[in-house]
């Protein structure tokens, strides 16, 4: 029983420890853009790396890589770019 519990609140205090991160460094003046890149930067999973070439090979394995910064990047830049146009958008309705 508590093993399989112990899996579920790992996951629930990692998110909640992510979220309470990402919120701080937003307040402190992160944008938006840079919390997008580092969110879908997660998804490299570092320890994981010897294993996947393992499987797939050092080829694939360094596009991926290569190719999920590289998107990571303009995915934050095309969020600043939308988050800039609301609140321009916002200030003048106001």
């Amino acid at each position: 029983m508590v093993f399989c519990n112990s899996g579920r609140d790992f996951i629930n205090r990692t998110y909640l420890y992510v979220v309470s991160l990402l919120a701080d460094l937003k307040n402190k003046g992160l944008s938006y853009g840079l919390i997008a890149c580092f969110l879908y930067n997660r998804a490299i999973k570092i320890p994981l790396l010897p294993i996947a070439i393992f499987y797939f090979g050092w080829k694939y394995i360094l596009v991926l890589s290569f190719v999920m910064i590289l998107m990571s990047v303009i995915q934050g830049i095309v969020i600043d770019k939308i988050f800039r146009k609301n609140k321009i958008k916002r200030r003048n309705n106001l």
